[in-house]
């Protein structure tokens, strides 16, 4: 077995070891003041980024329904030419009194002086 040494640390250069000690704890410091900041930016990023997503997202949803609402009325506006043309056609056809006796016989049962109506099935 060997010998058990007493084993004496003695400390040397008093002031270097202390500015090393310093050095290394400044650098701890600011290394833990870099992760600091880079998870809040990264946090900040993240919000941020959801913030835009979801804003996106919910135009993009308007925006849809704002499409689907415009075919439905355009359908609709379509519709409404073709009854517009329908009822100009009937209104030329109203300023004609032939048309309007006719019409007047068929629908009301109205006869001139001597004119009997049959309805017929």
């Amino acid at each position: 077995m060997e010998p058990v040494r007493s084993r004496k640390i003695t400390a040397l250069h008093q002031t270097y070891n202390q500015a090393e000690i310093k050095k290394q704890q400044d650098m701890k410091k600011k290394r833990l003041g870099l992760y600091r900041r880079l998870v809040f930016i990264g946090l900040l990023a993240l919000g941020i980024g959801y913030t835009i997503g979801s804003v996106l997202l919910s135009q993009s949803e308007i925006l849809q329904e704002k499409m689907n609402e415009k075919i439905k009325l355009e359908k609709e506006l379509s519709s409404l030419k073709e009854q517009e043309k329908d009822y100009r056609a009937e209104i030329v056809k109203l300023n004609d009194e032939d048309y309007v006796a006719k019409v007047a016989r068929s629908e009301y049962f109205l006869s001139e002086e001597g004119e009997i109506i049959f309805k017929l099935p």
